[in-house]
């Protein structure tokens, strides 16, 4: 066991937002460098797009050998405990991006010394199409190396190409079963609001307005991330389509009916006017392989 840290002698200066991302990204490079079944491993998310800021958390992705997923996980909750104590921690299990698990201190921790970490490890070659998605800079951005001590991450970038046909598919697919279920179920919430049943109609508008409504709008400005939901919205859509959106998707119960009328009407609009044959597929991605590839 080991011992618990001193905070005491961590209250000279509170670290800042970078010290406190800086020193969570070097206890899981040392945990790494310590782990035989750990390969390489790289930073994503907002950094991945040059976004990441004070709230930001720290996400790793590590490629590991077979079945070592939860060892290397371990691993690193062993580094964490010598430099915080009390963390509190997520076992998230398998996920879409291999096992994952996820730390923060306590928030009322003085100071803070970490910040939220978020760990996802990949098997090298029984999960090779979950971290050849990820290293798509297409979707996910640049991929940070933190620790690749045999230059592997070279040869699996290379390995990672984004498929235009399939995608241009799963665009179509998402777009038809939008159509389908907005014809049968775009009045649900206004049924809910008439019988009184604030809760109910919120929640329908989320799922049957809001969702299909953010996918639409995807489709129209980021085609690439069409499906990434409600994520990165605001650095992603056009201003004036943002802020027509935070109305509606934020609706309050005094008006709700105001953001179903409209969400649908928007929803009919996408729905008459994208040209799935027309979306520059090709020209996105080249732009984005430019900027992060």
């Amino acid at each position: 066991m080991t011992a618990s840290v001193d905070r005491a002698s961590a209250r000279v200066a509170a670290p800042t937002p970078g010290e406190r991302a800086a020193r969570a990204r070097a206890t899981v490079v040392r945990a790494l460098e310590a782990s035989t079944d750990a390969l390489a491993a790289w930073e994503a998310g907002s950094a991945a797009f040059g976004r990441a800021d004070e709230h930001s958390d720290l996400d790793v992705v590590v490629l590991c050998t077979a079945g070592a997923g939860t060892a290397v996980l371990d691993a690193v909750d062993e580094a964490l405990a010598t430099v915080t104590d009390g963390l509190c921690s997520w076992y998230v299990g398998e996920s879409l991006f291999g096992v994952q698990q996820f730390w923060r201190e306590p928030q009322d921790a003085d100071p803070s010394l970490i910040c939220m970490l978020d760990v996802s490890v990949i098997e090298l070659e029984a999960q090779a199409d979950k971290w050849q998605e990820l290293l798509l800079p297409e979707r996910h951005g640049r991929a940070l190396p933190i620790y690749d001590p045999d230059a592997l991450l070279e040869s699996c970038r290379a390995q990672s190409t984004l498929d235009l046909e399939a995608h241009a598919s799963r665009i179509a697919e998402a777009f038809a079963t939008i159509e389908q279920r907005h014809a049968m179920l775009a009045e649900f919430p206004a049924k809910e609001l008439a019988r009184g049943r604030a809760l109910d109609a919120q929640a329908m508008h989320q799922a049957l307005l809001v969702k299909p409504l953010v996918t639409l709008l995807g489709i129209r400005h980021r085609p690439l991330r069409f499906d990434f939901d409600q994520r990165y919205l605001h650095d992603e859509l056009p201003d004036e389509v943002a802020r027509r959106l935070v109305p509606i998707a934020c609706a309050s119960s005094d008006t709700l009916a105001a953001a179903t009328v409209e969400a649908r009407e928007w929803i009919d609009e996408l729905l008459a006017t994208i040209d799935l044959d027309a979306i520059p597929l090709a020209e996105h991605a080249a732009q984005m392989r430019a900027a992060f590839g």
